[in-house]
């Protein structure tokens, strides 16, 4: 993955908050639904990369970290 950006760039901890707490199980479905409503709902823009780009990076680390 190359560089990304958000902004506003803050909104960067809007997205952690809203993913903190989510299973491990969750798949990349899930995990791009929750970031989808967090960008629409904090208007974030998203620029070089997409919620389900976040998402699969997301379930890769967390399958990752099981291997």
């Amino acid at each position: 993955m190359g560089d990304f950006f958000l902004h506003p760039e803050e909104s960067i901890k809007d997205l952690e908050k809203n993913l903190f707490g989510v299973l491990s199980s969750s798949d990349e479905s899930t995990i791009t639904s929750i970031l989808n409503d967090v960008i629409e709902e904090k208007n974030i823009q998203l620029i070089g990369i997409t919620p389900q780009a976040i998402a699969e990076t997301i379930r890769k680390a967390i399958q990752n970290g099981r291997d």
